[in-house]
């Protein structure tokens, strides 16, 4: 990983992301997808960390934009207007989260 290693605060966001599974896989109606986490901006500083969303490897870096999956990268625009914008994304993934916590 380029950029500030997560603290402990933004590496315990990355495990509950990791639990959750692919935000986008969720959506679709699936549950518990593996996932990564997607930096919507960077990795610059530890606020760059909190806007982070899970996504599996098909919508995360497949590089593919077929009828089953669409990836971010490279196809951030097409990728958006299939899901939702990357900002929505982050808020239901942050929703999740807080939900996450409270169980």
């Amino acid at each position: 990983m380029n950029g500030v290693k997560p603290n402990k605060e933004n590496q315990r966001r990355f495990e509950i992301i990791r639990d959750i599974g692919c935000i986008v896989c969720k959506i679709e109606g699936k549950e518990s997808v593996p996932c990564t986490w997607h930096h919507l901006d960077g990795q610059k500083n530890q606020e760059k960390h909190k806007l982070t969303i899970g996504l599996c490897y098909e919508h995360h870096d497949s590089k593919k934009d077929t009828l089953r999956y669409t990836s971010v990268h490279p196809y951030k625009a097409r990728f958006e207007m299939r899901y939702l914008p990357l900002r929505e994304l982050l808020e239901y993934q942050n929703l999740l989260i807080k939900e996450y916590e409270n169980t």
